[in-house]
């Protein structure tokens, strides 16, 4: 019982600290105000975290294993390899609105010493790309002249990119909007969209002009 009352207590705070970092930033954040909105001490706080980069190194895992988790799940699923790329691209757009997954990729831009190596997110997303375009090459939806491991580079950079600016600019109001955008251009250079119609298909739901 003790055991689960302090899993509950540290729950509660890495909640509370994912909106106050994602709202306030790693620098600017107060772990009394993390507290209060956990609803505990800060002694509590203390207790369960040796401090601010405690917490936010709690987070920034978090955040990997929630981009593991949704990748794992995309790179199974059956059917069209590029129609599950987009949709994987779209749904981390979606979650990073969300506190934990915000406040991680901040502090990742803004403490990007808290991680074992600097590389590691980047690194998650082009192996990811790696093997959605390596299938879809072999499925025939790229166009012949791709190469999909450069691509896969293209891809990785020009998603963070659009991630940081839109951080930056708008406070990723329309991360969505603008992922959509980068679709947009970048299947009219690769896919062969008679053998990928599905992500085509999945841009015209999302209003893109493809």
């Amino acid at each position: 019982m003790k055991q689960e009352r302090s899993q509950v207590t540290r729950d509660r705070l890495i909640e509370a600290a994912g909106e106050v970092f994602a709202r306030a930033g790693f620098e600017s954040a107060r772990l009394a105000d993390i507290a209060q909105l956990a609803g505990v001490t800060t002694g509590a706080l203390y207790f369960n975290f040796d401090g601010k980069e405690a917490l936010a190194a709690n987070l920034i895992q978090r955040q990997s294993d929630i981009a593991t988790t949704i990748s794992k799940e995309a790179l199974e699923r059956p059917g069209e390899a590029l129609e599950s790329m987009v949709q994987l691209s779209l749904d981390w757009a979606r979650l990073i609105g969300s506190d934990p997954v915000a406040a991680g990729v901040r502090l990742i831009l803004e403490r990007p010493d808290l991680l074992p190596d600097i590389s590691t997110p980047y690194a998650h997303w082009f192996s990811v790309a790696e093997q959605f375009l390596r299938r879809a090459d072999a499925n025939g939806e790229l166009a012949r002249h791709i190469d999909p491991d450069e691509v896969a580079f293209i891809f990785t950079a020009a998603f963070v990119g659009v991630d940081i600016l839109s951080g930056a600019v708008q406070a990723r109001e329309r991360l969505i909007a603008r992922v959509q955008l980068m679709w947009d251009v970048l299947l009219y250079g690769i896919a062969d969209t008679r053998k990928a119609p599905g992500a085509a298909r999945i841009l015209r739901g999302t209003g893109a002009t493809i």
